[in-house]
């Protein structure tokens, strides 16, 4: 058909009873091949000789056409106007003779509807055309509007809805021959998939049949799914692909998801802040729940889990723990799989922070086992990289990385408590030496040898104590923790209450607050196992490890920065005779103590200066309480 030569026909050369004919003939030819201007001219010279006929179902097409153009023009609330007059002129008509035309008009509606973000509209519209289309036997127009409904539907989050839609509609093409429209299912089939899950492993080729911008869709979906799936080097050459192949053919059409999914990658790869990159608060309005639009691209939401992911190890590397808390939270939320991967992933690097290594294992492998469901072959590799971390093993950092990932690796192994610390090795009877970190491991993991009793174990590396099958935790336990590898330290020696509680309080010494306190500590360590019990003794005041039993122990080596103001024996006195009696007079100390009453006087002041004591009534009734 030539265009160009209906545009310029003129109408009053043809012959009246072929006018009509020809008018729609270009007004519809206009509509899908030229401007919107121009349409609506040629739509408007039909709707003119219409009204000089009786026939309502050319009155309705012509409204209908002037609709289409206007709403091209974004004049859209000429273009309603022109639906309702294009529905009133189809209300007198026959059904089973205008049913296309209906649906036609339906289906128009729901375009605008959808322009105008009123998907659920759009939505509705949509069912409606495919019903009239399907009931006047026009099978292609009723899987064309189903397809439109299942995408309103998509878009306001009626996933029940959505797949309905896409079952009949695919139910209705099976028994059409093949053409575009199966195309189209198929990728909006894997769109589904690739928004929602599982993830597929691979991704299809387009097929012999598909269009143009079919092809161009099935190399963007491509880009995405290896953005997820595969490894960098893999997903810059898909990217270079789609961008040849949109450049040699001159389309416009997806500039934007383009343009969206080569700064989100820039940043997840390269850690690039490209131009055009959504800020982090932006990135957070986007993922809370009552987000409607990704402000990223509204037509390719996908482009989300890579600018999640991108954002989660840039604010790792940077430091930035508050955004990063805010933003894993959020991921977690997500209803996209692989976004909620990188969300537990980022809750392990808190919990390594936080020095909470089995609350960090439990969420690498929460991510783990999404990346294992979902096909994430690249993030699968890094997850056991990292969970390796958690358990003290040494493990490589995975091949394929680029520098910005094996960086990130890098930084969540220094957060591993523990991570670059010497250890001390103490055993009974050896002389000690320090070790590094792999070396302790190593050790630690070693088989006994035949028919030899296997030793205690207390391991500073993981953090746990192993007897006989059975290990006890000592993550959860700090105090714990910190006395027994105290009084290890200082095997053989006794080591006393008031240096026990420098060490493992950080604070001086005092009866009458740390007694009770170090008594319920010590309790608690003994009952971690059995032989603790017995090897932990109370010893001139303070407590020693026994050693009778083979032990092996790695403990961290601390290094104190300063030293602690302690008191004196006679202080110790004072305050342990206070715990007792409650209040004391000068006279009772002196008596108590027997030493001089202006050494009284000047003890006691120092206790009142470190606010110890208090002090109640004056001259000989004056006495003496304690502050806690």
């Amino acid at each position: 058909m030539d265009v160009t030569a209906l545009e310029q026909l003129a109408l009053d050369l043809i012959p009246e009873r072929e006018r009509l004919e020809a008018a729609r003939k270009r007004a519809e030819a206009c509509r899908q091949h030229a401007s919107a201007a121009k349409a609506l001219t040629t739509a408007r010279d039909y709707a003119e000789l219409t009204a000089t006929r009786e026939s309502g179902a050319d009155l309705a097409r012509a409204r209908l056409l002037e609709a289409i153009a206007l709403r091209r023009l974004t004049r859209l609330e000429e273009a309603r106007a022109k639906y309702r007059e294009a529905e009133a002129a189809l209300e007198s008509l026959p059904l089973e003779k205008t049913g296309p035309l209906r649906a036609e008009l339906l289906l128009e509606r729901a375009i605008e509807a959808f322009v105008r973000e009123d998907h659920l509209e759009s939505a509705r519209l949509n069912e409606r055309a495919a019903n009239v289309a399907l009931a006047t036997g026009h099978g292609h127009e009723g899987a064309r509007a189903l397809l439109n409904a299942a995408v309103s539907w998509d878009r306001v989050g009626e996933r029940a809805e959505t797949a309905q839609a896409l079952a009949r509609g695919r139910e209705t093409l099976a028994r059409l021959a093949r053409t575009p429209l199966h195309t189209s299912f198929e990728l909006f089939a894997w769109r589904q998939e690739l928004d929602q899950g599982p993830v597929p492993a691979t991704f299809p080729v387009a097929p012999e049949d598909a269009t143009q911008s079919q092809k161009t869709l099935f190399a963007l979906y491509g880009l995405e799914h290896a953005l997820y799936a595969r490894t960098h080097a893999e997903a810059q050459r898909l990217r270079e692909a789609l961008t040849t192949r949109v450049r040699d053919l001159g389309e416009r059409q997806f500039d934007t998801e383009i343009r969206a999914l080569e700064t989100a990658s820039a940043l997840l790869f390269e850690g690039r802040r490209a131009e055009g990159l959504p800020s982090l608060c932006a990135l957070l309005g986007a993922l809370s729940p009552r987000a409607k639009a990704s402000p990223a691209s509204s037509s390719s939401p996908a482009v989300l889990p890579v600018l999640a992911g991108g954002w989660l190890r840039f604010c790792l590397l940077q430091g930035k723990w508050k955004s990063l808390q805010e933003l894993a939270r959020l991921a977690c939320e997500s209803p996209h799989p692989v976004t909620r991967a990188w969300g537990a992933r980022s809750e392990g690097w808190l919990a390594l922070r936080q020095g909470q290594v089995t609350e960090a294992r439990a969420r690498f492998a929460a991510a783990l086992t999404l990346a294992r469901a979902h096909h994430l072959t690249h993030l699968h590799a890094q997850l056991e990289a990292e969970l390796s971390f958690c358990d003290g093993r040494a493990s490589e950092a995975p091949a394929g990385l680029t520098p910005w990932e094996a960086r990130a690796l890098e930084r969540v192994r220094a957060l591993r408590p523990g991570a670059g610390t010497r250890f001390l090795r103490v055993a009974p009877g050896e002389s000690r030496a320090t070790l590094e970190e792999t070396a302790a491991l190593a050790e630690l993991d070693r088989e006994p040898a035949p028919g030899s009793d296997s030793p205690l174990l207390i391991d500073g590396v993981r953090l746990c104590v192993r007897e006989k099958g059975l290990s006890s935790n000592l993550e959860t336990k700090p105090v714990q923790k910190r006395l027994l590898f105290a009084l290890l330290a200082a095997y053989p020696r006794n080591v006393s209450k008031e240096e026990l509680i420098g060490l493992v309080w950080d604070e001086v010494y005092n009866p009458l607050v740390h007694d009770a306190v170090f008594h319920r500590a010590v309790s608690r360590l003994r009952r971690l196992t059995p032989t603790l019990s017995s090897e932990i003794v109370s010893e001139a005041g303070g407590l020693r490890w026994k050693g009778h039993r083979p032990f092996l122990a790695f403990i961290p080596e601390h290094q104190r920065d300063r030293q602690l103001a302690r008191l004196s024996p006679r202080q110790i006195r004072m305050l342990t005779l206070l715990k007792y009696q409650g209040k004391l007079s000068r006279g009772e100390v002196v008596r108590a103590l027997k030493v001089s009453e202006r050494t009284v006087v000047r003890e006691l002041a120092l206790l009142m200066d470190r606010k110890l004591l208090l002090r109640a009534g004056q001259g000989p009734a004056t006495v003496y309480y304690p502050a806690h």
